[in-house]
């Protein structure tokens, strides 16, 4: 089940104003609350158990790094929960390529798996999309 968290504030003045069923549900609130003093925040979406599940199948959360050839140079796991980091970073981990890390090299992070192997896996093609991207950027250009 899919949940719709509608938010509003930033840092300290961070609050959840409603969860809710669906979408709709979700907008309507947004959409009846006129005050000129209400600075929401985008829907986001949620899905029940998801992290819970995740860990009952033993998924855990990995980064892993690339060097310019795309060897992997190196692969860990923390102990943040797997799904906390995003809501859908199971199918969808994030990317960048830091300045502490050897030039051309990527990192992928973020990434909730079973294990290193399957991390590698999924950086893998994670790594190969980003790179496409770039270069089609870089052809628009």
């Amino acid at each position: 089940m899919t949940l719709y968290l509608v938010s509003a504030g930033e840092y300290s003045d961070y609050h959840v104003v409603a969860i809710c069923s669906t979408r709709e549900k979700a907008e309507l609130v947004i959409a009846t609350d006129t005050s000129k003093y209400s600075e929401f925040n985008d829907i986001k979406e949620y899905e029940l158990d998801a992290v819970a599940d995740m860990v009952a199948q033993g998924y855990k959360v990995f980064f892993v790094l690339f060097n310019d050839r795309g060897d992997v140079i190196e692969t860990a796991s923390n102990q943040r929960l797997p799904g906390s980091v995003t809501p859908n970073a199971m199918g969808a981990p994030s990317h960048r390529s830091l300045g502490d890390m050897p030039a051309g090299s990527i990192r992928i992070y973020d990434i909730s798996a079973r294990d290193s192997e399957h991390a590698v896996k999924i950086a893998s093609e994670m790594r190969i999309k980003f790179l496409v991207t770039k270069e089609q950027e870089k052809a628009q250009k």
